[in-house]
């Protein structure tokens, strides 16, 4: 019970004597890597979509496969991308005109 309520269990154990020495479970951080990443993918600031890749993709790569897969594609007709702003492992938002 000692992960659940610490603070009771320890003052119950006191109360008992009871001078060990208790630790909280360690976690084995292997299980929980996780080797993609969910990408936003903004136009104008506004969120349209979320896909998962590769950690560490490069911007040119992830632009060109949105653009290749035409993810987005009624978006991009007839506009103009002015800015790209790109958050490593978490958001791409296209500005366009």
């Amino acid at each position: 019970m000692m992960p659940v309520i610490p603070h009771l269990i320890n003052e119950c154990l006191s109360k008992l004597y009871n001078q060990n020495e208790y630790q909280w479970p360690s976690v084995n951080k292997e299980f929980i890597k996780n080797e993609n990443a969910n990408i936003v993918i903004q136009i104008n600031g506004k969120k349209r979509s979320v896909l998962e890749f590769a950690k560490n993709m490069g911007e040119e790569k992830l632009v060109n496969y949105i653009k290749d897969k035409k993810l987005l594609e009624n978006y991009f007709e007839k506009k103009i991308i002015v800015k790209i702003i790109y958050i490593k492992d978490r958001l791409i938002n296209f500005i366009l005109k």
